[in-house]
């Protein structure tokens, strides 16, 4: 390839790469990595929708146990909905964390833009959701949900959520890259992250108050919220919920992108 260099990273041959090059090198790794991750695997892709399937069937008998109020919805939607989002962001975080360094021999090698493995990571979540979004339409054709033109907000939310995925996901590569606890610790603050946003219950099960204004703020919320009101109720997100979550990505966005640019010179150096 054309911007194959020996030795550290090199910033010019990084600003010289054309966007071709870049896509190619995207195309290459996602390819790699799916035949990987299910070789020798018996259900292949599968896996992806078994996930959320499991999620869902545990917060079923969670729900037997502790009172969950969804009204007049199915508690099997209400959870599977938003399991959907929340699994591509929690699997985009653990992949991300690591995504550089698993490439090392790569990063030594090679001159282009480090971006290029957290958008790997990005994009192999990204095939896991699409996954899971049809056993999800298989449901909601199941429980005879009616199709109105607020699904058309769906992109918008779809959209919302990968980029602030992929926003803190470049956050967590650059650190992870330098320290591993990043990478050790990332499941624990997603196992904590599950109950602090509305996955197992609705937003307004919770008692109108500061915790209820706490969760609102978790750019989370807005958009599982989001997914919820459109699939479940036919209506477009609720505005304010959702300006919070674009508020969120944008924060994040002018935090991490800098950050990574600046610790991926560096890259080549530690790994």
């Amino acid at each position: 390839m054309v911007f194959f260099r020996q030795g550290i990273y090199e910033r010019p041959a990084y600003r010289q790469i054309p966007i071709r090059h870049f896509l190619e090198l995207l195309r290459a790794l996602v390819v790699r990595d799916f035949r990987s991750r299910y070789r020798r695997s018996i259900l292949g892709p599968l896996w992806a929708a078994l996930q959320p399937i499991a999620y869902t069937a545990v917060f079923m008998l969670v729900r037997n146990v502790v009172e969950i109020d969804v009204g007049n919805d199915p508690y099997v939607l209400v959870a599977f909905i938003a399991m959907v989002p929340w699994l591509f962001f929690a699997n985009t975080m653990t992949r991300c964390s690591v995504s550089v360094h698993n490439n090392a021999s790569v990063v030594k090698k090679m001159a282009m833009p480090r971006e290029v493995f957290p958008t790997a990571a990005v994009c192999m979540s990204l095939i896991d959701m699409m996954i899971s979004a049809l056993i999800l339409g298989l449901l909601l054709l199941w429980f005879r949900t009616p199709v109105t033109t607020a699904f058309l907000w769906l992109p918008v939310l779809v959209l919302t959520v990968v980029a602030l995925s992929g926003g803190v996901g470049l956050g967590l590569a650059a650190l992870g890259t330098f320290k591993t606890d990043i990478a050790m610790g990332v499941p624990i603050l997603l196992q904590l992250g599950l109950f602090a946003t509305p996955v197992i219950y609705p937003l307004n099960s919770v008692d109108e108050g500061l915790m209820r204004q706490m969760m609102s703020l978790n750019p989370m919320a807005g958009i599982i919220e989001g997914f919820r009101t459109v699939l479940l109720h036919g209506q477009p997100p609720d505005s304010g919920l959702l300006l919070i979550s674009w508020c969120g990505v944008l924060a994040v966005w002018i935090v991490c992108w800098p950050l990574f640019r600046y610790m991926s010179q560096y890259f080549a150096d530690v790994l």
